[in-house]
């Protein structure tokens, strides 16, 4: 590798065209041209790691989103019925318990009150 970053940063275009047909790199430059089939793009050593583990988890969506969708089949969703029935027992049991601290604190508060009027 550091001979190569050598080469392309102080080598001549000589060596580097030499050494870029030795390596199947091509150093032509076509301005406004596109490639237009697969052969005539080339990819850089190494790169073809990198599309297959993004193609294979692009690839791995699909089956992700059927396993949830299988998951959610096995759930045993409540009724209408026992979901209003839940709702009212968690608000009747919130409304009990802030009605118990609130009387709680006021006739703490009352006490504490007292005993600091007459310190």
């Amino acid at each position: 590798m550091a001979n190569k970053a050598k080469n392309i940063n102080g080598g001549d275009p000589i060596s580097l065209s030499a050494e870029a047909d030795r390596e199947g790199v091509d150093l032509s430059v076509k301005r406004g041209k596109r490639p237009t089939q697969a052969e005539d793009i080339k990819i850089a050593p190494g790169a073809g790691e990198h599309i297959n583990k993004v193609h294979g988890w692009l690839s791995s969506i699909p089956l992700f989103l059927r396993e949830v969708r299988s998951e959610f089949d096995k759930i045993n969703w409540p009724t209408r019925k026992e979901t209003i029935s839940m709702a009212a027992a968690v608000l009747a049991i919130s409304l009990f318990f802030s009605a118990y601290l609130g009387i709680t604190d006021i006739v703490l508060s009352k006490l504490v009150g007292l005993f600091i009027r007459r310190g």
